[in-house]
């Protein structure tokens, strides 16, 4: 997912996001949660619909 025309803010759906897929959010995942030393509500996780949603299973 490096293209740089895609505008995300928190209301911006998954299923807008072209290369998004299971395997996306395992790998964003795991980059968060070690780079920012962040673990993530995975019950939020799995019902994120928006960008939005995503960044709340982290708080």
């Amino acid at each position: 997912m490096n293209d740089e025309s895609i505008k995300l803010d928190e209301n911006t759906t998954l299923s807008e996001l072209p290369e998004w897929s299971s395997m996306a959010l395992v790998s964003s995942l795991t980059t968060i949660q070690s780079n920012f030393n962040v673990v993530a509500d995975l019950d939020k996780v799995y019902s994120a619909i928006t960008v939005g949603d995503l960044y709340k299973a982290f708080q």
